[in-house]
């Protein structure tokens, strides 16, 4: 942790030019990180390593230092944007949890492809039959 506010402190100086970008990026990961969860999923997804033993010292590391960082870089902006609008489509989500309650293994997902396929070739087969039918 002392590397990590030296370079904060390197990275905020007044005699250093930059766009604080390494703030910048911490105080982007801290508004994403609201709980441990949060940490686990952004660890299981390789953006985070975790040193600290547990997600929620993880969590507290970044709420700790979270609000002393500059949010200066119009690039996190932008995606801090881009995820509001994501989060606030319901559909997504719905979607998202409907696949993963009903679709969690491979083999019910051939399962499901096996049954539409059955569906719709007995609705081929039942058209056939009731235009040769009507055709007589």
């Amino acid at each position: 942790m002392p590397l990590f506010l030296n370079l904060i402190a390197y990275k905020m100086c007044s005699d250093f030019r930059n766009n604080f970008g390494v703030t910048s990026y911490f105080s982007f990961l801290s508004s994403l990180i609201a709980h441990p969860d949060d940490a686990k999923h952004l660890r299981s997804a390789h953006i985070l390593c975790n040193l600290r033993g547990s997600d929620e010292a993880l969590a507290d590391l970044f709420h700790e230092i979270g609000p002393d960082l500059m949010f200066a870089h119009p690039m996190y902006n932008f995606i801090n944007a881009k995820l509001e609008k994501h989060y606030k489509t319901k559909w997504k989500a719905w979607f998202a949890q409907f696949f993963e309650d009903h679709f969690s293994s491979p083999w019910v997902m051939l399962a499901f492809i096996g049954a539409l396929t059955a569906l719709v070739l007995s609705g081929i087969q039942t058209w056939y039959t009731v235009l040769s039918f009507y055709q007589k």
